[in-house]
């Protein structure tokens, strides 16, 4: 069985550089509906065995299209992007760079302010390898970059070898083989 993950292609949307707590809220919600853009990248011809997992946002439909040329997917919420909230409510602005980095920083710690724990995620990632093992085939995940951090941890302790396109990070449309 090999899995391949990618992560979805780059979003519409232009980041302010300060928010307040209410704003950064909105924006991380426009952000999850904002389109995709098309970088003009590869087709990708799956075999006929290999199915395609998209999670529920859009822009891994929209990714999933374009780089597959059809529609016929399975749509999944354990591929989702690990949701992101402000990490206190003020009408001060802060900068995106501390919102994102205490949001996350606060998942890690499993605060409460923050939708998902990393304990949840950590067993959604588990939940969707047992769903992938239990149908024995060779697949395609569209998902999300903050999300497949752990979804490759969880994988390595399960056995799987991994392959990355690129050594650093997860950029957009970057390719992740697990194999075991």
């Amino acid at each position: 069985m090999k899995i391949i993950m990618i992560r979805h292609e780059k979003v519409d949307m232009s980041w302010n550089r300060q928010y307040n707590s209410s704003a950064y809220d909105l924006a991380c919600m426009q952000y999850d509906q904002c389109p995709i853009v098309t970088s003009g990248g590869e087709y990708i011809e799956p075999d006929d065995t290999a199915t395609v997992y998209i999670s529920e946002l859009s822009r891994t439909y929209e990714t999933a299209c374009r780089i597959f040329q059809k529609t016929d997917f399975l749509k999944t919420p354990l591929l989702n992007e690990v949701p992101l909230k402000s990490f206190k409510d003020t009408d001060k602005p802060y900068p995106l760079w501390l919102w994102n980095i205490a949001g996350r920083l606060q998942w890690f710690l499993q605060s409460k302010r923050q939708a998902e724990s990393r304990h949840q995620t950590i067993l959604r990632a588990k939940e969707l390898i047992s769903l992938l093992e239990s149908r024995q085939e060779d697949c395609y995940l569209i998902t999300h970059g903050f999300y497949l951090r752990t979804l490759i941890r969880e994988l390595k302790k399960q056995g799987y070898r991994i392959r990355k396109s690129s050594p650093l990070g997860i950029s957009n449309l970057d390719r992740i083989t697990a194999v075991r």
